[in-house]
């Protein structure tokens, strides 16, 4: 039957990786049409469609081999933003950076730039192994909030929306979820955003009830 066929040909294509290439010859075609990139981009995330998706293992290196930096930015910003955290750079001087680097700031590179600093963040306090050993009771930690507050400005940058802070938090779950939850930390972490006005009251609550009408 058709269904058969269906089912066997997809089953060949992800064996010998002919599906990944054939992926990849289509981007590479829509990227050679500026007029095609930014509706490629946008059917793309209102789609909720994901490389993963598509059977590539390796986003980061799938778009680097392809030169598909234009369609998927996220990896190259991700790469940047992390080193420079990594050097210190300042709120101002990273911001900057974005700005000049991308016509405008979506949904998915504002989370981007939480992660990054989370990350940044938590191995400043010394990973996961160190952050499995505090067991304050406190809402806020002090050293924690210094460290968040340091980078305040570039937390709350695109994150005036509420619906954009409550996808913000996702990012801080996934954080703590990396690390196997450390002992009250992602209490603290939504205190100490919450603290400092990265994040309002009402996105908490979406965050732990999204409603069906999120967008």
């Amino acid at each position: 039957t058709w269904e058969f066929v269906s089912k066997m040909s997809a089953a060949f294509w992800r064996e010998t990786g002919f599906h990944v290439r054939f992926l990849a010859l289509l981007f590479r075609a829509l990227k050679g049409d500026a007029d095609d990139v930014d509706g490629a981009k946008k059917c793309w995330q209102e789609g909720g469609l994901t490389l993963a998706g598509f059977g590539v293992d390796d986003e980061k290196q799938f778009v680097e081999a392809n030169d598909l930096h234009a369609l998927f930015p996220l990896p190259k910003a991700e790469a940047k933003l992390s080193a420079m955290l990594a050097a210190k750079a300042g709120d101002d001087e990273i911001i900057a950076w974005v700005e000049g680097e991308f016509q405008g700031v979506d949904r998915d590179l504002s989370r981007c730039v939480v992660r990054c600093v989370l990350r940044q963040f938590c191995e400043e306090l010394g990973g996961a192994a160190a952050l499995q050993q505090i067991a304050s009771e406190k809402l806020i930690e002090p050293e924690e909030k210094r460290r968040l507050e340091a980078r305040q400005a570039l937390l709350k940058r695109w994150l005036d929306k509420e619906c954009d802070q409550s996808y913000a938090l996702f990012e801080v779950q996934q954080c703590a979820q990396d690390m196997q939850y450390p002992p009250g930390f992602l209490s603290r972490m939504l205190a100490t955003l919450y603290d400092l006005e990265v994040v309002e009251e009402s996105a908490v609550k979406d965050w732990l009830s999204p409603p069906d009408n999120r967008h």
